[in-house]
């Protein structure tokens, strides 16, 4: 049989082998170089919050009703995702939280997918080997939005931060009502007031529907804007600000996204996935107030992967720490030694 695209037909003859029901899953795809997983873990604690049964798909695993799968990769493959979503059909899942890849766009994964909200993190300098330029990543995140998915998709809600020229961008090219968040008088979905300590971040949550004062343990301002996308997600499927308050207090930790380790050393020591220049300078931005002594930087980059954001992470590490370990970091095929 000859199609224009193989990875679109596959994604739409895979929906009808396996014939999950979208009629009972409401779908909310996060995409971004940074912050999808983090918000997708705000997603999840605000629905359970609001009494519904959330189902993940990410980076760290895929999880719904106590079952937790490994993740090869952040959004699977359109075959293994059907048959993921039918089985979240059986179990009962109402909601279904997915982080979705560029590479994942790009290659039609979730293609005839009736994406309820939409969301946009931001964007930076990654997966160029595979992309080429930041005009065809930039392209490929947009395509979230641009997509019809599939019945129903037309009444979506794009969330967008709208503090980045990307995402004014993004609204002005997309064809669905959206929501913008961010820390500016553009966003309709806001923070003011902000404090950030050791113990976390509180600030004053600015919404259409509301304001209402937010803690969260979470460490970093950068994290008040996944936050901010959580809330608006959460806004566009009619929750509640005094649910979606209870959520976020109730997220501790994220795994691997600023997480503290404990010791008995007296040290103020966090592991984060920060696997971009921007990422890791946000990371040492806020690691810098909180503490008085000196900051020790341990990282990597991953093998196999663009080369030319090295040399960025190495800069960004030396101006941000006081010392900085380069180790291995997943070197894949490469000689980490070479």
């Amino acid at each position: 049989v000859k199609v224009k695209d193989s990875r679109e037909a596959l994604s739409r003859l895979s929906i009808n082998f396996y014939r999950p029901d979208f009629n009972k899953l409401t779908l909310v795809g996060i995409t971004g170089t940074n912050g999808k997983t983090t918000t997708s873990y705000l997603m999840e604690s605000i629905l359970k919050e609001a009494g519904k049964e959330p189902g993940v798909i990410g980076t760290v695993n895929y999880r719904f009703k106590g079952l937790v799968k490994e993740a090869p990769v952040t959004t699977p493959e359109s075959l293994e995702l059907m048959e993921i979503l039918r089985e979240m059909n059986h179990r009962g899942i109402t909601h279904v939280i997915m982080e979705v890849s560029s590479h994942a766009l790009e290659q039609g994964r979730v293609e005839g997918c009736p994406f309820k909200v939409r969301v946009f993190t931001n964007i930076s300098r990654d997966h160029l080997d595979y992309h080429g330029t930041m005009e065809a990543y930039f392209q490929a995140k947009a395509k979230l939005f641009n997509s019809k998915g599939g019945d129903g998709a037309d009444r979506s809600v794009g969330i967008i931060n709208v503090d980045l020229p990307e995402g004014k961008r993004l609204v002005s090219i997309i064809d669905i009502p959206w929501l913008g968040f961010g820390l500016s008088e553009y966003a309709h979905v806001r923070a003011q007031d902000i404090h950030a300590t050791k113990d976390g971040i509180r600030f004053r949550l600015i919404t259409p529907k509301g304001e209402t004062e937010i803690r969260s343990s979470l460490l970093g301002t950068f994290n008040i804007y996944n936050i901010l996308a959580a809330s608006g997600a959460a806004l566009a499927l009619g929750i509640g600000l005094n649910q979606i308050q209870r959520g976020i207090e109730k997220i501790k930790l994220v795994p691997g996204r600023m997480e503290p380790v404990s010791n008995n050393r007296g040290l103020f020591i966090v592991v984060d996935y920060a696997h971009t220049p921007d990422a890791l300078s946000k990371v040492l931005e806020t690691l810098r107030p909180l503490v008085s002594g000196r900051i020790i930087t341990v990282f990597g980059c991953g093998g196999d992967r663009d080369k030319g954001k090295r040399d960025l992470m190495g800069k960004v590490a030396a101006q941000g720490s006081d010392m900085v370990i380069i180790t291995s970091d997943n070197p894949r095929t490469e000689d980490p030694m070479g």
